[in-house]
């Protein structure tokens, strides 16, 4: 809710991120980058990739966001961090007990 206005209308929730996980993976196979899509696609088969909490625009890019909890494992953290890398965006972390 710190957000400005303008950021939270554009808000994405972690169902809509997995939808946009699929529309980059469209977008490398159109650009025919088959090194990223079989990157991807590996890490989708092998559940070693997951969409963050949210997203919203800042900048007119897409701005990552998680809340981590101490339930996180390394594996954990590191599947969200994958999918920023796919994604091609930055990610905000807040850690909460």
């Amino acid at each position: 809710m710190s957000l400005p206005l303008e950021a939270r209308l554009t808000w994405q929730t972690e169902k809509e991120l997995q939808i946009v996980l699929y529309q980059t993976l469209q977008s490398y196979e159109q650009l025919k980058d088959y090194e990223k899509v079989e990157e991807i696609t590996g890490l989708i088969e092998d559940k070693k990739i997951s969409a963050t909490d949210g997203a919203y625009e800042s900048n007119g890019k897409l701005q990552l966001f998680e809340v981590i909890t101490r339930n996180y494992t390394f594996e954990d953290i590191l599947a969200k961090l994958l999918f920023t890398d796919a994604l091609n965006c930055q990610i905000e972390m807040r850690y909460t007990r």
